[in-house]
């Protein structure tokens, strides 16, 4: 099913000013610290509460407000973001009727499920360089990989 988006309405929605670009905005650390734009178009995709120990580690989504370009209401601000810098997938995820994973297993069509993996681990960062399209099964690699690299680099800096 084709999904009809007009990009140039969504981005007329999004700032892209350094200070305050969406693009890269926390609006979950700006809720908490009160410096959140006065106008918001994304907002926490969980209704938790601000003291809910995993209120930081969910995502985010845009508002109602972008349905009026087309946006489905499924889609998080990552992929509002992905689709966005990707127009050449047209709205949806490539589905052929294999591929093969990292891992080297095939994967047919009906056992493939994608996942946008932030590659700084940092979730609210939607910048085309750090959203990488992965399997879901294969999304925890890049997890321990990232921890695993993120420990060896701190390794060195306290030798230097």
């Amino acid at each position: 099913m084709a999904i009809d988006v007009d990009w140039e309405g969504v981005k007329s929605l999004v700032k892209w000013e350094p200070r305050n670009a969406c693009v890269c905005c926390n609006v979950k650390f700006r809720i908490v610290n009160k410096c959140r734009c006065d106008i918001c178009h994304f907002s926490p995709a969980s209704s938790g509460r601000k003291s809910d120990i995993n209120f930081f580690t969910t995502g985010f989504k845009p508002k109602v407000i972008f349905r009026q370009y087309g946006v489905p209401d499924a889609w998080g601000k990552c992929q509002l973001f992905y689709f966005m810098f990707h127009q050449e997938l047209n709205n949806k995820y490539p589905m052929p009727r294999y591929i093969i994973d990292i891992f080297g297993n095939r994967i047919n069509q009906a056992d493939i499920q994608w996942v946008l993996h932030h590659i700084n681990n940092h979730n609210w960062d939607d910048h085309i360089y750090n959203l990488l399209l992965c399997l879901r099964h294969e999304h925890i690699y890049f997890e321990k990989a990232n921890s695993i690299f993120d420990k060896r680099i701190l390794k060195l800096y306290r030798n230097i």
